[in-house]
């Protein structure tokens, strides 16, 4: 689980932060705690407590930096830190990730930026002005007494300035404030459940003391028009200035946990709460969930009860088709609202392949909704995640999930370019576990076997051999020409028997630049028709389609070559296959051999501006 029963602060953006042009070999944290963090390729957080640590929370402080970098304390850590017996920097997940680390306790590279109160000592304390009044906050749950666990952020309305209060072990603190007005963004946690409000309050020249009452909070509460059970949620309360950034506060909670908001009543500026539960549905037979988004920035409401009817929803059909693997698979969704917080939490659970079921969620073209189906231990650095993202209208609409033919792609709705160059840097990620569904991409966190070859002008200027997909070469200084990058793979067959071989060769030219820049190479999706859960019948003709396409962010090439080929011997022998080209896309016919247990296709073009690229998938599916 994601932040069992913790907070998150953070500054609100409309800008994510600028990522890597290539991510980094590993993806998963271990923290000094014994305690996991695993991030997705979308930014999706996973949350996997140590043994005997289940009823532990997790705070994320805000990156006052603006850095955006996820920092995950666990609560139990929290006065240490604050001590300074232990190093908040090896709880920078963002940091420790583009390091390459993945034992925060045995990292020897550590940030050193600053993160609010959360700051190695030795940090120069912030100057005061005889012009500041001292505030002094005080904190209490929904009966009155001293929280378990709590927080406290300020933010000036006017100006959109933030920072923390620390606060002693009592829920008590002070900070020194220039006169203005100022928003508290609190949170106590305890057995009860958690407590979160946006308290305003005007300082002038003179002591202040705030008073955060948990004893007006109100429980959030969910309904919708079918039986349902809650499971986990997220609830968050968030201020915006009239300048300047705003700050969000939140809670992910598990399924159990209750939470509770302070109604703010009217407010002169905007003050928001946005809830995102996920329910399940009771009938068995006829499975269905409810995975909610709701949002209003007219301040906490006196009764914070969410209602959704199942006619302003979208009902999305979701089929999970299967990629012939008996792995155990989890997974769920979660949604990117603009404007809104840019943190995500879902609670995987159990999936089965060839299944299907009603998925209702909020509609609108400001959410987008994340689905995530993990097969392997999601809380390892081995396991295949299959993602898609989604717009919806209200109304009903079909998704598919994990749906073979697997080939090489450059499609999908991955948010970074595949590859990359920086400078005398190459950057590249390569996709060998895909499929031509333009709405879901596949990555393979396996380990792999594999080399990567830089050419140019015939001439060898890099090379690297391969553990993951993802890798850097670095090019001769101020190095150009016409290259050949040529990457090839293989994988172990004991999760999937699909694509467990794959190779990629493109030309193309290129110079030094400076700031990274989507390279022009592209691939040809294939798809056919009569694969479920990564198989095919062996006895029918197979209606296959091809689709060119360029890389997401390079200048959009025509196709002006093809050449598709089969192969049912694993690739030691290619057949040409005869192909309808129509502009980027074609159209064929496949009959098999009797005998044929797989496919494998490989695919050769050349697009209008003269770079060509060819590449093969051992295993696209099987036949039966």
């Amino acid at each position: 689980m994601l932040a069992a029963g913790g907070a998150f602060a953070f500054a609100e953006t409309d800008n994510a932060a600028e990522a890597s042009p290539s991510p980094p070999d590993s993806r998963v944290v271990t923290l000094p705690t014994g305690d996991i963090v695993s991030v997705s390729p979308d930014g999706g957080m996973v949350w996997r407590p140590a043994k005997d640590r289940e009823d532990i929370g997790l705070i994320n402080p805000p990156a006052h930096d603006g850095s955006g970098d996820v920092v995950a304390i666990p609560t139990d850590r929290v006065d240490d830190i604050k001590n300074g017996k232990e190093d908040p920097r090896r709880y920078n997940v963002s940091e420790l990730l583009r390091s390459g680390v993945s034992d925060a306790a045995k990292a020897s590279r550590l940030s050193s930026k600053p993160y609010g109160t959360f700051a190695p000592k030795g940090d120069a304390p912030k100057s005061k002005s005889d012009k500041d009044s001292k505030v002094t906050i005080t904190i209490t749950d929904q009966s009155g007494a001293v929280p378990r666990d709590c927080t406290v952020d300020y933010v000036n309305v006017a100006d959109g300035t933030s920072d923390e209060i620390e606060l002693g072990t009592n829920c008590k603190g002070s900070v020194s404030l220039p006169p203005g007005q100022y928003d508290f963004l609190s949170w106590a946690g305890g057995e009860s459940g958690d407590v979160q409000g946006v308290t305003t309050a005007k300082v002038k020249n003179s002591p202040l003391d705030v008073a955060i009452d948990g004893t007006k909070s109100k429980e959030v509460t969910y309904k919708v028009d079918q039986a349902a059970q809650l499971g986990e949620q997220s609830v968050k309360v968030s201020m915006m200035p009239e300048k300047g950034d705003g700050l969000i506060v939140g809670v992910d909670a598990p399924a159990g946990r209750k939470q509770f908001v302070i109604p703010t009543g009217k407010s002169d500026h905007t003050i928001g709460i946005q809830a995102t539960p996920h329910l399940v549905g009771t009938d068995n037979a006829n499975p269905y969930t409810y995975d909610l988004d709701f949002y209003q920035t007219d301040g906490i409401p006196a009764k914070p009860v969410f209602t959704a009817r199942d006619g302003d929803l979208a009902k999305v059909t979701r089929t999970f088709d299967g990629l012939a693997t008996t792995e155990p698979t989890n997974g769920c969704n979660w949604s990117y609202r603009k404007g809104a917080s840019h943190f995500s939490y879902c609670q995987p659970r159990e999936q089965k392949w060839q299944t299907q079921r009603t998925e209702y969620l909020t509609p609108g073209k400001d959410i987008t909704w994340h689905a995530d189906t993990v097969i392997g231990d999601y809380a390892s650095e081995k396991y295949v995640q299959a993602s898609s993202t989604s717009t919806f209208k209200a109304g009903p609409s079909e998704r598919v999930t994990g749906q073979a033919p697997l080939s090489f792609n450059v499609g999908g709705s991955g948010t970074q370019p595949l590859v990359v160059r920086d400078g005398d840097k190459l950057y590249a990620n390569m996709p060998f576990l895909d499929n031509a569904d333009s709405k879901e991409y596949i990555v393979d966190y396996n380990s792999i076997k594999g080399t990567a070859v830089l050419k140019r002008d015939g001439k060898e200027v890099a090379r690297k051999d391969l553990k993951v997909s993802g890798f850097e070469l670095t090019l001769p200084k101020k190095d150009s020409g016409r290259y050949t990058l040529s990457v090839k793979s293989t994988h172990s067959d004991s999760y999937t028997p699909l694509a467990t071989k794959s190779a990629v060769k493109w030309e193309f030219k290129s110079k030094p630049t400076t700031k990274p820049v989507p390279l022009p190479v592209s691939a040809v999706a294939f798809d056919a028709e009569g694969v479920s859960n990564g198989y095919a019948d062996v006895s029918k003709p197979q209606k296959f389609t091809l689709d060119y396409q360029a890389q997401q962010g390079a200048k959009d090439t025509k196709l002006k070559k093809l050449v598709f080929e089969v192969s049912y011997d694993d690739g030691k022998t290619w057949t040409k296959v005869d192909t309808k080209v129509d502009g980027d896309s074609a159209t064929g016919e496949l009959k098999h051999p009797a005998d044929a247990t797989f496919v494998s296709v490989r695919a050769t073009a050349t697009d209008d501006a003269g770079n060509t690229v060819t590449h093969s998938t051992v295993h696209t599916h099987g036949l039966k």
